[in-house]
């Protein structure tokens, strides 16, 4: 391997910042965001404030409050990271020190996607002399509840004296956003009250708790000064708000002497199985357990965690750089915004990220991101299943409360399950979330060959999923047949219609798992089929029913042109001249009323093209062919979703180049701002898993639906080969397509 190369193959695992723009904050907090699963910071400055309170989140996963009457917001935490540098000049008053003031050339800020570790290096002229700032700082994948943050103040020429403050600021605000994307609202609020601030001399701990949710949260640092002999005093204090809780540390450099700080932060909330009985001591304990370990040993440890998900994670592209960054910036961002190990939350459409849609769990998280989980880490996948069992009880409760049976899952939803949508029509009408996570348990089961969680789990969901859509579907007695009234399918633009193929056919198919599943647990599990039978009263003779429905449902086709129709009204809205109205990749809707949109032959995001990738066998290559060449032109990709289903879809359907030009819509979408939303909403977690999907599914063309591995790849010009671990059925492979063919093999031993 040349220098060069590298060079490169180094580059395409970081994130580069070489100038600080002030203006440009909120776009670089959201690109250098940090997380581990369990807590989740946006990448503001840490010695330098250039936003409001409410834009410098920290979110832990699973902490919501109220804000109304049932509706939660994801609670922004206190800022562990805060920090304030000051240098004395020459009539010994206190300046700040920040990037702002960086000598021109100097200021370099990465985030290693290897480690999730970010760096900041600056050099800054100060009275005393040029200042050389370096802070680095992660959230341990190792240890989820353990941060770290380290300051290298290096003189060059500077003397004098310096004074560093850090913070656990618990004075902290969320702005609740609401559901509609054009209203721009501020409205900051409090969701935490403090309830305990203490210093010691090893440490300084701040909890708080949300108002009316009682969810408590325990924060404690410490901090460390090498070498010793630097620090001149050490002092810590209360804010007079009471909800920060600061250490002082003041220091004397002369040239080419260097100071280092190192601050080790604990979080803890009563919602931790571990912790939930008394969070200060178990976050103290835990911060007394790493105080005789170093930056150096915390970071290897780190480190090793973050290889060791990459060795599971990583797609390798060659010849295709960018690419190959953009792969890795989706993994890295999927992998620090799910905690493996909790069952009983999700993953927001923003994740960890932004505090849009208050947080809520959307479709987003079973069709665009499990399956990420589910090929590299099938015990996340399984809890992300879990959650929506865990949330049954609530599904069952919607559905009574819409005056149906069985389970109905919230469009938008938080912890426990209750619709969160406060726009009317969508939260009742766009119901295939029910379906879709019928297909993800599906998936699930087909990938892992998992019958246990089927018997014990998935197949009470199932069941009571069907039960939901036999209600649903209206019958009409003259016809015979089954008609779903009042629905809005994935396209969005499409009005509230009649007969959506998209959430027909994916309810269709969840009617199909439950006589897969059925039989199985029958057979194999016959004890636990019988206390389900009896604990949710189910009887076979319910099995006819669901055959009637399911050979009489109304599903649009037009059989001269072979094309499915999206539904029963799509071939009554109006055509119009797409060219003339969409700027770019600006979203319509920011210049044509909702309204309109409604009544316009236009898509807002896939609709029967993405009912044709998650079910591929459906349909033949002629009505693939009609259905892109009819919805492709059309779409308009006003949701974030869209690039990358339009991406796998051209893949699988052997449009490469087409599919190409969407992958890389999809994969740049944050990194290049394409829709402008970036700052303003966080990153998108859903396009990240459709970016990796229209990788592995797409261009590697890698199947596994029918309990089968399979592979049809269809590289794009520009990528010489692809390679990447997958699990399937409890084994490990590695998959590797080039010009010469492609290949799956079982992984050794040291592989896996």
């Amino acid at each position: 391997m040349t220098e060069m190369e590298k060079r490169n193959q180094q580059n395409n695992w970081i994130i580069r910042q070489t100038k600080f723009d002030e203006s440009e904050a909120d776009y670089s907090d959201s690109i250098f965001f940090q997380g581990n699963g369990y807590v989740g910071a946006r990448g503001f400055q840490d010695e330098c404030i250039t936003c409001e309170d409410y834009k410098r989140t920290t979110f832990i996963n699973g902490v919501f409050e109220y804000i109304k009457t049932n509706i939660t917001d994801m609670v922004n935490t206190p800022n562990f990271f805060s920090m304030e540098i000051h240098a004395a000049d020459q009539e010994g008053e206190i300046r700040p020190v920040t990037p702002a003031a960086a000598i021109d050339g100097t200021y370099s800020r990465t985030l290693d996607l290897r480690t999730g570790v970010v760096s900041k290096t600056y050099r800054t002229m100060t009275a005393g002399g040029t200042l050389e700032v370096n802070i680095d700082r992660f959230l341990s994948l190792q240890d989820v509840h353990l941060a770290l943050q380290r300051l290298n103040l290096v003189s060059v020429d500077f003397v004098g004296d310096l004074e560093v403050i850090l913070s656990i600021d618990g004075d902290v605000r969320n702005n609740t956003i609401h559901d509609e994307q054009l209203k721009k609202e501020t409205n900051p609020v409090s969701l935490l009250e403090c309830m305990r601030c203490e210093t010691s001399g090893d440490f300084f701990l701040l909890t708080e708790r949300t108002r009316e949710s009682g969810i408590t949260l325990a924060e404690a640092a410490g901090i460390d000064v090498s070498p010793e002999s630097r620090a001149a005093e050490i002092t810590s204090y209360i804010s007079e708000s009471g909800r920060c809780i600061s250490c002082r540390v003041r220091l004397h450099l002369a040239p080419g002497e260097t100071a280092v700080i190192c601050k080790k932060i604990c979080i803890c909330t009563s919602r931790d199985p571990e912790s939930w009985e008394d969070p200060e001591k178990a976050c103290l304990t835990r911060l007394e357990g790493v105080s005789s370990s170093d930056w150096n040993e915390l970071s290897a440890q780190n480190a090793s965690a973050w290889a060791s998900r990459w060795a599971d994670s990583d797609i390798v592209v060659e010849g295709d750089d960018k690419s190959q960054l953009e792969l890795r910036f989706a993994a890295a961002n999927l992998i620090a915004n799910y905690p493996v190990n909790d069952p009983n939350c999700s993953i927001g459409a923003r994740g960890l990220t932004h505090g849009r849609y208050k947080g809520c769990y959307f479709w987003d998280t079973e069709i665009y991101m499990l399956p990420f989980y589910l090929l590299t880490n099938p015990e996340s996948a399984r809890n992300l299943l879990m959650y929506r069992y865990n949330t049954l009880d609530a599904s069952r409760a919607e559905a009574k409360r819409f005056n149906l049976s069985g389970a109905r899952y919230s469009w938008m939803c938080t912890l426990d399950g209750r619709e969160q949508c406060e726009t009317w029509d969508t939260g009742s009408s766009e119901i295939h979330i029910t379906a879709d996570i019928a297909y993800a348990v599906d998936l699930y089961w087909r990938v892992t060959g998992d019958d246990a969680f089927a018997a014990e789990y998935g197949l009470e969901m199932i069941i009571e999923i069907c039960r939901y859509w036999l209600s649903r579907f209206s019958y009409d007695e003259k016809t015979g047949k089954y008609n779903l009234l009042w629905v809005k399918g994935p396209d969005e633009y499409g009005g509230v219609t009649v007969n959506n193929t998209y959430t027909v056919t994916m309810a269709v198919y969840g009617f199909d798992t439950a006589g897969r599943m059925l039989e199985t647990v029958k057979g194999q599990y016959p004890e636990q089929y019988r206390r389900l039978t009896a604990k949710i009263n189910f009887r076979e003779e319910e099995l006819a029913a669901w055959e009637k429905l399911t050979g009489n449902v109304c599903s649009g086709y037009d059989h001269d042109t072979s094309l499915v129709l999206e539904d029963d009204l799509f071939m009554l809205t109006e055509p119009v001249d797409i060219a003339s109205m969409k700027l770019g990749d600006q979203p319509l809707y920011k210049t044509v009323c909702f309204d309109r949109l409604q009544r316009m032959r236009v898509l807002k995001q896939a609709d029967v093209l993405l009912l044709m990738a998650l079910l591929p066998e459906k349909y033949s290559a002629e009505e693939k062919q009609a259905a892109w060449n009819f919805y492709e032109p059309i779409t308009l990709h006003d949701s974030t979703l869209s690039f990358g289903s339009h991406s796998l879809t051209g893949a699988m359907f052997g449009y490469t180049g087409k599919a190409y030009e969407y992958f890389r819509k999809s994969a740049g979408l944050d990194l290049e701002d394409l829709m402008r939303n970036t700052a303003e909403e966080g990153l998108h977690l859903a396009a990240f898993g459709g970016t990796w999907m229209s990788a592995v599914f797409g261009f590697a063309g890698l199947s596994l639906r029918d309990g089968t591995i399979k592979f049809d790849p269809h590289l794009p010009a520009s990528w010489n080969s692809i390679s990447f671990p997958f699990f399937f059925k409890g084994r490990k492979y590695i998959y590797r397509a080039d010009a010469d063919g492609a290949s799956v093999q079982q992984a050794s031993q040291e592989e896996s």
